[in-house]
C-alpha cells in the first residue's frame, strides 16, 4: 500500500476543483455559493480589502474552501480585511483561510445572530493559517415585538462554534460585544462561545480586550465561555473585560482548558457584575502550564466549584490595589484545586 502526494499545482485538474481570484464582496459570496457542488480553491491578495455594502453571510454547507495567498506571505505584513462579513460554515463544511485576515465591524450596528463574525456548526472546520483579528463587532438579542423579551438570546459577540476553530498565528479580539433586549439577559460569550461538541484552538496565543457583555443581568465569560475543549499554546492577554461571571474565562461542567507549552496568562481590569469569578469561573478541567498574572481584577478571581479541577502553574500572582479588597480565591471544598507554594497574593485578604 502506498499514498501518492498531490502536488498544488496537480490540483488545477483535478475535477469538481474551481479556481479564482477573490477581489469583491461579489466574488467572495460567489466563492461561497460555488461550495455546494464542489470543492474550491481561490487566492487572494495579501492586502486585499473586502467590503460588503451591507452586512452579508457568506455560507457554505459542504465541501472544502482553501483561499491561498496570491503572494509569497514572507514578503508582506499587512492583512486582508473583511468589512460586514460573516462567515457561516456548517453540515461538516472545511474553510482553510492562508492570508492574515482582519474582521471589521460596525460598531454602531447590533447583528441579532450567534458569532457576529464567524459561526462553525458541529463537525465543521474554520482553520485560519496565520494571524487573525477580529473588531467592532457587537450582537444583540432578538427582541420578540409584542413583549420586552427576546425570541432568542444570542450569543459568541464575534465567534460561535460547535465545531473545530483553528487559529495558527496569533489571535487579537477587540471591542467584541453583546447586548441584551428589554428584559432578556444577554447571552454569553463576549469574544468566544465554545458549544459542547466545539473546540478552539489558538496556537500562538490571544488577546481579548475591550469586550462587554452590557446588562445588570446575565452574560457569563466575557472574554471566552467554554463547554467544549479550548487549547491556548502561546502567552496570551485579557484585559478590560466586563460580564456577569468568569469574566475573562468561563469553563463549563465536563469542559476542558488548557494552556500550553509554557505559555503564560495576563489578566487586567476585569469587572464581574456578580462577583463570581473576574478572571475564571471553573466548573470543569482548567490548567495553567505557565504563570499567570492577575492584576485589577475583583474579588474573587478565580471561582471552582466542586465538579472542577484547576491546576495554577508556578510564579503566578494576584494583585490588586483596591481598598475594598476581598479574597483572591474562592475554592469550593469539594473541588480539586492545585496551588505551588511560588504562587504569590498581593493587596488580598
Amino acid at each position: 500500500m502506498f499514498s501518492e502526494i498531490v502536488s498544488p499545482f496537480s490540483l488545477l485538474f483535478l475535477v469538481g476543483v474551481a479556481h479564482g481570484l477573490i477581489e469583491t464582496c461579489e466574488d467572495l459570496q460567489a466563492a461561497f455559493n460555488l461550495t455546494q457542488t464542489q470543492d474550491v480553491i481561490d487566492e487572494i491578495h495579501p492586502f486585499q480589502d473586502i467590503e460588503c455594502e451591507t452586512f452579508t453571510n457568506m455560507t457554505m454547507t459542504s465541501n472544502t474552501l482553501t483561499l491561498n495567498s496570491s503572494e509569497n506571505l514572507d514578503n508582506f505584513f499587512g492583512s486582508s480585511s473583511l468589512t460586514n462579513v460573516r462567515l457561516v460554515v456548517t453540515n461538516g463544511a472545511e474553510l482553510i483561510w492562508e492570508t492574515h485576515v482582519n474582521f471589521i465591524g460596525d460598531e454602531e450596528v447590533e447583528l441579532m445572530v450567534d458569532g457576529g463574525a464567524v459561526f462553525v456548526g458541529e463537525g465543521s472546520t474554520v482553520h485560519f493559517l496565520n494571524d487573525l483579528e477580529m473588531e467592532d463587532i457587537r450582537i444583540i438579542n432578538e427582541r420578540d415585538e409584542d413583549s420586552d423579551f427576546a425570541s432568542f438570546v444570542r450569543s459568541g459577540g464575534c465567534v460561535w462554534t460547535a465545531g473545530s476553530f483553528i487559529v495558527d498565528g496569533e489571535a487579537t479580539f477587540t471591542r467584541c460585544d453583546i447586548t441584551g433586549a428589554g428584559e432578556s439577559p444577554p447571552g454569553p460569550g463576549g469574544a468566544i462561545y465554545v458549544g459542547a461538541t466545539g473546540s478552539v484552538s489558538f496556537n500562538q496565543g490571544v488577546a481579548i480586550s475591550e469586550t462587554f457583555i452590557t446588562d445588570d443581568f446575565g452574560g457569563q465569560g466575557g472574554g471566552i465561555y467554554n463547554l467544549g475543549e479550548v487549547t491556548i499554546a502561546g502567552d496570551s492577554r485579557f484585559e478590560d473585560i466586563s460580564a456577569s461571571s468568569g469574566v475573562a474565562i468561563y469553563n463549563g461542567e465536563g469542559a476542558e482548558f488548557y494552556f500550553t507549552n509554557d505559555a503564560s496568562a495576563f489578566f487586567r481590569d476585569l469587572n464581574n457584575r456578580d462577583s463570581v469569578g473576574s478572571g475564571l469561573t471553573n466548573l470543569g478541567y482548567f490548567e495553567f502550564s505557565g504563570p499567570a498574572l492577575f492584576v485589577e481584577a475583583d474579588a474573587p478571581v478565580i471561582v471552582a466549584t466542586e465538579t472542577s479541577q484547576t491546576i495554577l502553574s508556578e510564579n503566578s500572582a494576584f494583585w490588586t490595589f483596591d481598598e475594598e479588597f476581598g479574597e483572591a480565591l474562592s475554592v469550593d471544598e469539594a473541588a480539586d484545586f492545585t496551588i505551588p507554594a511560588s504562587v504569590v497574593f498581593v493587596g488580598f485578604e
